[in-house]
């Protein structure tokens, strides 16, 4: 693997005082928001870590330059960094002087981060080892926290299903500050401080990944007295499938429980509860219309099932579909509509005969679409979450107007997913909003993905069908319980034991997100692709000196600022504080500013 360029910063700021802990930063040209990624271009693992930390780092606009311990045998004046990360498993291959000097700067105050498992016998009571015990290779088997280290992270309790990881079997001095352990007590996050400075260490390789990219920003701020950083500061709710044809039929748990089809199901009791949850929780919902659920992969490109999808309301014949579908643009406050697809069959090569027949069947379901709504729809949510070059391009060429594409966050790239929130790697005019999580409760996973991504960029995009009432085991007995969506065969308002149905746990999911994260906004994808593309078009870094914010964006864009309760910082008309909370003497801020600005941090 080539070695990666040094990205140099070239910062002018002041750095002393405002209470802070700046000991090791006495020079006047260090940015609070300044890290060193040390890496080594040779080390696998570390670079994948590596990676993912400068992306995150980036995204976040907090400011870092990487040096590459294959390419530089000795490292920069630590002092001028406030906060330095380690991003090597081979510790021990840093020589002497790389280690004194390490030593040397946290003993002085300043902050280090190993951000993958790693050891080196020089360096254990850095990081709170007994180097009198040679650590041995584990297995980390799942992940809960001990203390709150993110918005949500105590409630986090991954098992070995959603992560087994490569750990190291230390033994630990007293001094230790365990944070995080395996589901069997093996620490895997922990904090230690040695003379004035503290260190905190990852025992994983799991920083790699998408998934724990609010832990390492988390991990970063918790170094920081004062942290600007970038975010998208809005949430998408989506439900897909909706409006859709349905059967009309007598499905359970729903007609026992409510009386009522599958039919009367979607277009009376879920539509006034997702309205409910709206006004309860200031949601707005992203839908996306399907036109039918046949296998059509050839001419003709009917709508049988939508158009007899037909209920007898007070004498007369209502086509339900189309009813709800003006129902949703009628109500714009609350609902934004835009495009599933012709059928349910995804737009890939290997399930269209050509990509002629793909636009086809897109070319019937524009016709269709303008027969509710005058506008075009601007965005697109793929069938089965998947979509390939080919299918892409078709979209592109019969639907030009949609501008957003809400597939996967994860799963696979060739799929048209693995998606980051900005331009399309397809299509750079396309932004792409991905889905993290879907359901009407979340699984530990999911519970963690959503808080993860919060911390990191500021946004939780989820969705929800219809029909995941009806997949359960009582109706599918044969699918493997992997494959169902309501797997605990839950109810919608619940039984006789209380509130525990589909309804309740998805406002839970509502009201956790809530208490964890007070700024969430929720709002329609044609809104929040503005915001998306701006940041993610936007490389700048904002600068914390001793008094001052300095921003230097040249669009909108949305802040975190935290600031120690003792403080606040003066506003322009360049700046605009959106919400305000204060956890533990902290104070964090939810800001838009519309262009690069100065403003001063001042006492209270």
């Amino acid at each position: 693997m080539k070695s990666r360029k040094i990205f140099v910063s070239i910062i002018l700021c002041l750095v002393f005082g405002i209470g802070l802990n700046l000991n090791v930063t006495k020079s006047s040209t260090v940015n609070h928001q300044l890290i060193l990624l040390v890496y080594n271009s040779r080390d696998l693992y570390g670079t994948s870590v590596y990676q993912n930390v400068l992306f995150t780092l980036q995204k976040n606009g907090i400011d870092s330059i990487s040096w590459d311990l294959n390419r530089y045998e000795n490292l920069p004046l630590l002092s001028s960094y406030p906060i330095v990360g380690l991003v090597t498993e081979q510790l021990y291959q840093m020589n002497r002087n790389t280690v004194l000097d390490i030593k040397e700067y946290v003993n002085h105050g300043g902050k280090l981060i190993q951000f993958i498992r790693g050891y080196s016998e020089d360096m254990a009571e850095l990081f709170g080892m007994d180097k009198e015990y040679m650590p041995t290779d584990i297995t980390i088997r799942g992940l809960q926290f001990l203390h709150s280290f993110f918005p949500g992270s105590i409630n986090i309790h991954l098992d070995s299903e959603s992560l087994s990881d490569d750990g190291m079997n230390y033994a630990y001095l007293k001094s230790i500050r365990p944070i995080a352990t395996s589901e069997d007590n093996i620490p895997v996050l922990w904090e230690n401080s040695f003379g004035s400075g503290r260190t905190l260490f990852w025992n994983c390789t799991a920083l790699n990944t998408k998934a724990f990219r609010g832990f390492i920003i988390a991990s970063v701020t918790r170094f920081m007295e004062i942290s600007v950083r970038k975010v998208i500061g809005k949430s998408v709710i989506f439900v897909d499938d909706f409006p859709s044809s349905s059967w009309n039929a007598k499905l359970e748990p729903t007609f026992s429980e409510l009386g009522v089809t599958d039919t009367g199901f979607y277009s009376k009791v879920l539509l006034k509860d997702l309205e409910k949850l709206a006004k309860d929780f200031f949601i707005r919902y992203s839908t996306v219309a399907v036109f039918n659920y046949n296998n059509q992969k050839v001419p003709p490109f009917g709508f049988t099932d939508w158009d007899n999808c037909n209920v007898v309301e007070d004498s007369n014949s209502v086509n339900v579909p189309g009813q709800m579908f003006h129902y949703l643009l009628a109500h714009p406050d609350t609902f934004s509509v835009g495009l599933h697809g012709y059928n349910h069959i995804q737009l890939t090569k290997d399930q269209w005969e050509s990509p002629a027949m793909m636009q086809e069947s897109l070319a019937s379901a524009r016709e269709k679409w303008f027969q509710y709504s005058k506008k075009p729809p601007t965005f697109y949510v793929p069938p089965m979450n998947e979509i390939d070059e080919d299918g892409f391009k078709s979209l592109n060429q019969i639907f030009p107007e949609i501008n957003s594409v809400g597939s996967l966050y994860e799963s696979e790239a060739k799929l048209g997913c693995n998606r980051e929130f900005g331009n399309d790697p397809w299509n750079p005019s396309i932004v792409s909003i991905p889905r993290e999580t879907s359901g009407y409760y979340l699984n530990s996973y999911d519970q963690m993905l959503a808080c993860s991504t919060m911390e990191a960029f500021g946004i939780w995009t989820h969705f929800i069908h219809p029909d995941d009432i009806y997949s359960n085991p009582t109706n599918y007995p044969t699918l493997p319980i992997e494959w169902i969506r309501n797997p605990e065969n839950l109810s919608w308002y619940g039984n006789a034991t209380g509130q525990n149905g589909l309804f309740y746990r998805l406002k839970d999911v509502f009201e956790s997100m809530q208490t964890n994260f007070p700024w969430i906004e929720y709002d329609f994808v044609p809104n929040v692709r503005t915001h998306v593309k701006n940041y993610a078009e936007d490389t700048s870094c904002p600068i914390v000196t001793q008094n001052q914010i300095i921003f230097s964006n040249q669009s909108p864009i949305r802040y975190l600022i935290e600031l120690p309760e003792a403080y606040t910082f003066s506003l322009s008309d360049s700046i605009k504080i959106l919400t305000k909370e204060t956890i533990d003497h902290r104070t964090k801020y939810l800001a838009e500013v519309a262009t690069g600005t100065t403003v001063n941090i001042i006492p209270k």
